[in-house]
């Protein structure tokens, strides 16, 4: 039918925006979350597309709430530390 056909499209724009680093454009395509594994991956993704924008302190705030459902998404909070320690060393001129 028609509307499984549309919502099938755009369960694959939805992927493809998530896969390809476009978690903003994708959060903009979510439903309203009625599950907590939508409310996971809705939180996940806004985490993701703060970081992306710099918003460092939001994205945490995000993983925090998407880890309230189980440990998981802690690791994005590890790695956006991690990130950062980077950047400082690099800043720093410690490219190793």
């Amino acid at each position: 039918s028609a509307e499984a056909l549309r919502a099938r499209a755009a369960a694959l724009l939805l992927e493809t925006h998530e896969r390809g680093g476009r978690p903003g454009a994708a959060l903009a395509l979510l439903p309203p979350p009625r599950t907590a594994k939508e409310r996971l991956r809705r939180e996940v993704l806004a985490g993701r597309a703060h970081a992306a924008e710099g918003r460092r302190g939001e994205a945490v705030r995000a993983f925090l709430r998407a880890a309230m459902t189980g440990p998981e998404p802690l690791q994005h909070v590890a790695e956006l530390a991690s990130v950062r320690a980077k950047a400082r060393r690099m800043a720093e001129g410690v490219y190793a």
